[in-house]
């Protein structure tokens, strides 16, 4: 900007929020997620990794990063922030467009999930009598999918874990996590209820069983500010022409779900080459940027 003679009407701030992917703490966005007031930093400090043997405020002291700022919305605001991503899809590719004027971005929400069953003899216990966590959960994931169909929403079992698994032996604990995702909030209420109904469901078809549901992390729908998208249309209209840009919401978490909650809030989507993200395939050209 300073190359360009380009003068603000306020100080620009560059941030890197911490923990956004939410790989090794989970959940992710955690940042923004306190910035914002959705969490406390109390629960953000306490989260323990995945191998649960340290805590985010543990491994951020180790390292010196800490730090002293207030991280609140309040204590250090923003008049409006920005943020600059990959769309993550293929439509500006396939439109052979340049630029994704984002209004919306899908809410998001994770669950953990134990299912319990009974440990029995695979070959002693007849299938009548059987409290089987693993057929639970099959059966749970299969609902999932459905119910995803009928709602045209996104539902994904990423990770599943079995309590000491054995070739001749009837699982009696199974757990596994499940991802919903959907523009609405209203329908990621009402899948949520469906969630219960079928675990409900599962026990009085077997007594056997019982189901511990965890909501671990909601990014909430949100649709972002009409100003700050006027802001953003307007730049990339002066920059590269209107027939370059393309509305579109965003169906990935972002930082600014949860800053859209506290400050007006605008995202710009560039080009993924054939929408990969998340591999060694992510490709984004230096035009684009």
């Amino acid at each position: 900007m300073k190359e360009n003679n380009i003068q603000t009407y306020a100080p620009v701030a560059v941030i890197n929020w911490t923990n956004e992917e939410g790989v090794r703490f989970t959940p992710g966005c955690t940042g923004s997620a306190v910035w914002a007031s959705h969490i406390s930093l109390e629960v953000a400090h306490a989260m323990p990794d995945t191998s649960n043997t340290t805590t985010m405020k543990e491994s951020l002291s180790s390292i010196g990063y800490l730090g002293e700022t207030k991280a609140s919305h309040k204590e250090n605001p923003l008049s409006a922030h920005f943020e600059l991503h990959i769309e993550q899809n293929r439509k500006l590719q396939d439109s052979q467009r340049r630029i994704g004027i984002v209004t919306k971005i899908q809410g998001i929400r994770w669950y953990r999930v134990q299912v319990l069953g009974r440990r029995d003899h695979a070959g002693a216990t007849p299938m009548q009598e059987r409290a089987d966590a693993l057929v639970a959960t099959a059966k749970f994931i299969s609902f999932l999918d459905r119910q995803a169909l009928i709602t045209s929403a996104v539902a994904t079992v990423g990770v599943l874990n079995l309590e000491r698994p054995s070739l001749n032996t009837v699982p009696g604990w199974a757990s596994f996590t499940m991802d919903i995702r959907h523009l609405s909030e209203a329908i990621l209420e009402k899948f949520e209820s469906a969630i219960d109904a079928m675990a409900s469901l599962l026990k009085a078809e077997n007594s056997g069983l019982d189901f511990q549901i965890e909501r671990t992390w909601h990014s909430p729908a949100v649709d972002l500010d009409p100003a700050a998208i006027k802001c953003t249309q307007d730049a990339a209209c002066d920059a590269i022409g209107a027939g370059q840009l393309m509305e579109m919401a965003s169906f990935a978490g972002h930082d600014s779900a949860l800053t859209a909650m506290a400050v007006p809030t605008s995202m710009i989507f560039v080009p993924s080459r054939d929408g990969i993200s998340h591999a060694p395939a992510e490709f984004t050209s230096e035009r684009d940027w």
